[in-house]
């Protein structure tokens, strides 16, 4: 959770919001974020009861919410990228790895004993798997 000095006033709606597991509500400032920098606006004007991020307050207890806070909800946020994703490879030939996101081959560069795979987007629903041979 951040913290900080609001440089002025916060973004978002006043919303009560409940955990999951019949956790009693809070109400706290709620802001629908839907791009990365935005999120980093939200952090930036971090009240004094912080900012925490939440997705679909499936947190058991009261993990997604922040009674007095900024709560960034980050439904918004479709796709993230670019991503690098860092395998350590042992001694395996770059041409063999491949990473597959949403059935879409992504090749491996070699750093040393890593082998780098940079995503340029993917979306929240999307999966990743790094096939075995």
């Amino acid at each position: 959770m951040a913290t900080g000095a609001s440089p002025g006033p916060l973004p978002g709606t006043p919303r009560a919001l409940t955990g999951w597991g019949r956790t009693a509500s809070s109400v706290a400032r709620v802001w629908r974020v839907t791009s990365a920098s935005e999120a980093c606006t939200g952090l930036q004007a971090a009240p004094r009861r912080g900012v925490t991020a939440r997705g679909f307050g499936r947190s058991y207890g009261d993990a997604a919410q922040n009674g007095g806070g900024l709560v960034l909800d980050t439904t918004g946020i479709r796709a993230i990228g670019p991503v690098e994703v860092k395998v350590r490879g042992g001694g395996a030939a770059t041409d063999h790895v491949v990473l597959r996101v949403a059935g879409k081959s992504i090749p491996a560069r070699r750093d040393g004993d890593q082998m780098i795979f940079t995503v340029e987007s993917i979306l929240d629903h999307e999966v990743v798997q790094i096939p075995s041979r």
